[in-house]
């Protein structure tokens, strides 16, 4: 086995003999590519265009969620395979706000084995109307869908059948990628066509985006990083929002800070709800 060895405070891991033998080149050759450094450019860069251009999105976003919470209603949110990161990312978490009802389907979670049937699954129709007529959305309501591609039956069946129901729809999804590809959807449509507001992560064809030598594609994905940072930001206008009309937004608290954190605090349903927690 190989072994961490602290050195002065800093850790530092020896590999094994067998696989250290096996190494190509020396350290310095090894280097030589930066696949780390590369991605930490990559993520800055993109971060930096999600910035400078996703503001105005996320503002109509913020305002749509606002406008619903305060006409009584739910913001639901839907995401398959690792877009539900997301959805785990913003839902009940420390410092973010309590009005995301979350929706999770056994068998779309990136936690089911084996994980090709996701994908299967994912491309499969009539999921999307069965979770929706399980659930308690009535019209007026909004639901966030998270799909990288935006091109499968079940992310575009669940804003078609949000939509049949008089729910808003809020698109996080790449541009880039879903631009690329065609729908896999009979309609033909992809999910930031059917989106009342589109939120675009930036991120590239294929998701990952550090070319690695001799190797069949790309590493380093960002649409986890960049969708997560455009959420909290979603979250931070929410609460601009709510301040600017004299009001205090909830928030979650980490459970292991001091002694008010962790206690249970109540999903909004409306803005009262919302602003009515301490």
């Amino acid at each position: 086995m190989g072994a961490y060895i602290a050195t002065k405070g800093v850790a530092t891991y020896a590999p094994p003999a067998a696989f250290a033998s096996q190494a190509v080149g020396s350290a310095n050759e090894r280097s030589a590519f930066m696949l780390m450094e590369e991605f930490f450019e990559q993520v800055s860069t993109q971060l930096e265009k999600v910035s400078e251009t996703q503001g105005a999105a996320i503002e109509a976003a913020a305002r749509l969620i606002l406008d619903t919470l305060r006409g009584g209603h739910r913001i639901f949110v839907f995401g398959s395979g690792h877009s539900n990161l997301l959805t785990s990312e913003i839902v009940y978490r420390a410092g973010e706000v309590p009005i995301y009802t979350p929706i999770f389907v056994g068998g779309l979670l990136p936690t089911d084995y084996p994980y090709h049937r996701g994908a299967l699954l994912e491309r499969t129709s009539g999921i999307a109307a069965s979770v929706l007529d399980s659930i308690p959305v009535k019209e007026g309501d909004a639901i966030l869908v998270i799909s990288n591609s935006g091109r499968n039956h079940v992310p575009v069946e669940m804003a078609l059948g949000a939509r049949a129901r008089g729910l808003k729809v809020i698109a996080l999804t790449s541009l880039g990628f879903s631009s690329q590809v065609p729908s896999r959807h009979p309609s033909g449509k992809k999910l930031y066509e059917l989106a009342d507001v589109v939120l675009d992560n930036c991120a590239p064809h294929g998701d990952a985006a550090v070319e690695v030598p001799g190797a069949r594609g790309r590493i380093g994905p960002l649409s986890t990083i960049l969708g997560a940072t455009i959420l909290h930001a979603l979250s931070c206008k929410v609460c601009d929002l709510v301040l600017e009309m004299g009001l205090t937004p909830a928030v979650c608290l980490s459970a292991n800070v001091g002694e008010g954190g962790g206690r249970p605090i109540k999903i909004a349903e409306s803005l009262e709800e919302f602003v009515g927690q301490e």
